[in-house]
């Protein structure tokens, strides 16, 4: 670690005198229930929408929202993600790309749409997150084990995805977006449709899509086969009466991924042929079809509301090699079909001003098979319930929050043998547990302490995987005989921020029982020549830290703003392996901002400046950095201002990344394993309107 950074962020915070808090550094606030189609709900849990995802108040998030998805113009939500302290992001080209909470990823971090949990193959690090840019108004990584609230797969962290809809709108609003994206030659756009029907009734329809072709490194030369299309539609009606409140939603999402090949390069005259370059799909990639259908209720019982929520889901994803050798003729390799459902119920048996205790239920059921000539993951089905009790106490200055839960969860599979195992039939249960205080040193200011455990169950491709693996170009094999992960951690944070200065921090430890992880085959069984991995597992430990701190500087017509924050995650985890497992490096993240007063027909011209650097880069040989391999350093800029048409705001913005035009290697991106150095420069340009 580079501790002169540390010294200087510790410094900072003493100079700066703060009065209160704020998580978000960069105007992102608490969402106001009163904006919602929901009731009032009491303190214990911070929910957002009629869906209620709660938060323990205790816990440490972050979030984003859908103007995330524009400065710097992320190729993903999981990208725009990977701009907050402690998240990161793993990757498989600009497309297929998921979150990482402090190290931990896949099925240790629970993602929920409007507060139930979503169908997306996360037990692979080269299946995306299923989450499209048209999919939330607002969204919350949730820091640390969250069994207790969310189930299972939370045992790192949850990812929770809310779309509002404002109650009190008085016309219909359209609102437009789009934008062109340089390297890769990508654009994309939005556009939706919102109001309120009646009174109490409320209606949203959007529809958005995104491509990018194969992206250049900083010599020019192409990842190939790295592009991706996607698109999605979504469609929301609910009303609000005396007797509670209920919203319906319907989202569909369509995506295509290229599956980079190794042996392409452009100096290869096999791969020389014509093409409509630039969006042409070409063998090998994947189709992703996701369908949900989810219904969420507040039914008033008394003075209290009763929570339900169900979703179900056909998921299918089919993986497309080319016949014979020729990209040009696609032959169906691998598909999976997924169909699930989804249920959650919670009821406040307790609640008064102080002091409230809510229990609840939790049931996710999955039924996968096989519809295609190769089987890496067996038919299965997998059944997961639970139950939880969850408190909240307010006395004085102190929030009291905990809660116990426990789960259970059933795998099956049919038809199933591998090198090793047979079929599966295990299930696991377990009990987690939070118990949390924050303190209020001020109105706005706390510090919280956070102890939790959690659990996870083998997921079943670490139990059934059966062999090789095209995209990583490798072998892995499962193990019916894993044990369910269990975990111990805790966490202080300080928060704290005035309307011109802020800083928050906070430092965490986790212990892990049973860390399950892919450890290479030293001695492969015959005649089996390719890179063989089998699932093993060990005891691990998680440990890190975040700090940030900014201020505000208001001039006679202006305004500038400085956010600085680092994060740093270590774990103790030694294996011979080259997958090194989701472990992020060290991350410096230093932005400006400047707010001008308006010029002429230019209202609210900005400037935003990025600086990032990623440091303590674990020794790896097949890394390019900018300095030797220990670090590199990437810049962004942002300018956006508004301009009037037609009596109404439209916003332009045109930006930069990686504008130094370095040359480098994610050590977190599974292209690093080919030595596919990430983008290099790429000059965007975008709008947003509404009419």
């Amino acid at each position: 670690m580079n501790y002169k950074y540390i010294l200087l962020l510790t410094i900072s915070l003493f100079l700066i005198r703060v009065r209160t808090y704020s998580r978000n550094l960069e105007n992102q606030t608490e969402f106001q229930q009163s904006d919602t189609a929901s009731y009032t709900s009491p303190d214990i849990l911070v929910t957002s929408d009629i869906t209620h995802s709660p938060i323990l108040r205790s816990q440490s998030i972050s979030k984003i929202s859908q103007e995330n998805l524009f400065k710097y113009s992320p190729s993903s939500v999981s990208a725009a993600f990977a701009n907050q302290p402690g998240v990161s992001m793993i990757s498989f080209g600009e497309g297929i790309t998921r979150p990482i909470i402090r190290g931990l990823g896949g099925t240790r971090v629970k993602t929920l749409v409007d507060g139930l949990g979503f169908v997306t193959q996360a037990w692979d690090e080269l299946h995306g997150l299923g989450i499209n840019d048209n999919d939330f108004t607002q969204a919350t990584a949730v820091l640390g084990t969250s069994t207790m609230l969310y189930g299972t797969d939370a045992i790192g962290g949850a990812l929770l995805f809310e779309d509002h809809i404002p109650m009190n709108m008085t016309e219909t609003n359209i609102n437009t977006n789009a934008g062109f994206i340089s390297n890769g030659l990508g654009f994309f756009g939005r556009i939706e449709g919102l109001g309120n029907t009646g009174k109490n009734s409320f209606w949203k329809l959007s529809f958005d899509t995104k491509s990018i072709s194969d992206y250049r490194f900083a010599d020019n030369e192409r990842a190939f086969n790295t592009r991706f299309w996607r698109t999605g539609f979504n469609a929301i009606y609910g009303f609000k009466e005396d007797w509670g409140s209920i919203k319906f939603r319907y989202k569909l999402n369509f995506a295509l991924y290229g599956i980079l090949d190794p042996n392409e390069s452009e100096n290869n005259p096999a791969f020389e042929e014509e093409e409509e370059y630039p969006h042409e799909f070409e063998a090998p990639y994947h189709s992703i079809v996701g369908n949900r259908l989810q219904i969420n209720s507040d039914i008033k019982i008394g003075d209290r509301f009763l929570e339900l929520a169900a979703a179900g889901e056909l998921d299918l994803r089919n993986e497309f090699e080319p016949l014979n050798g020729n990209p040009k003729v696609p032959t169906k390799y691998i598909g999976l079909e997924t169909k699930g459902f989804h249920f959650r119920s919670a009821y406040p048996i307790i609640q008064s001003a102080d002091f409230e205790t809510k229990l609840g239920i939790r049931t996710e059921y999955s039924d996968m098979k096989n519809k295609a000539v190769y089987t890496f993951v067996p038919d299965n089905t997998v059944l997961n319930t639970g139950a939880f009790l969850a408190s909240n106490y307010k006395i004085t200055s102190w929030e009291l929050n905990g809660g116990i839960s426990w789960d259970r969860a059933a795998y099956s599979t049919n038809n199933y043998i591998n090198l090793f195992d047979a079929d599966i039939d295990k299930n696991f249960a377990a009990f987690s547990g939070n118990l949390g205080a924050s303190y209020l040193t001020s109105n706005t200011s706390k510090v919280s302490l956070n102890l939790a455990t959690g659990f996870r169950p083998p997921n079943i491709n670490e139990l059934a995987s059966t062999g090789f693996k095209p995209e990583s170009m490798r072998v892995e094999y499962g193990n019916s005989n894993l044990e369910a992960e269990r975990s111990s951690s805790v966490e202080f944070s300080f928060n704290e921020t005035s309307r011109d200065f802020r800083y928050f921090g906070s430092v965490f430890y986790q212990d892990f029982n049973n860390f399950i992880y892919l450890e290479e085959m030293l001695s492969p069984p015959r005649p089996e020549t390719r890179p063989t991995f089998n699932f093993v597992q060990n005891d691990a430990e998680f440990y890190g830290f975040e700090l940030g701190a900014g201020f505000t500087s208001n001039w006679e017509t202006s305004s500038s703003d400085f956010n600085l924050s680092f994060s740093t995650t270590k774990n103790n985890l030694i294996s011979n392996s080259y997958i090194i497992y989701n472990l992020p490096v060290d991350k410096l993240n230093l932005e400006l901002k400047h707010n001008f007063a308006d010029m002429g027909s230019f209202k609210k011209p900005q400037i935003a400046a990025q600086f990032l650097q990623f440091m303590n880069i674990w020794n790896d040989g097949r890394l390019i950095t900018n300095s030797g391999g220990k670090w590199y350093n990437l810049l962004n800029l942002n300018l956006q201002t508004d301009v009037s048409l037609y009596d109404r705001d439209l916003t332009i913005g045109l930006n930069g990344k990686n504008l130094l035009n370095r040359q480098y290697i994610d050590p977190m991106s599974n292209l690093s394993i080919f030595g596919v150095p990430n983008p290099g420069i790429s000059v965007n340009a975008y709008f947003r309107y509404s009419i």
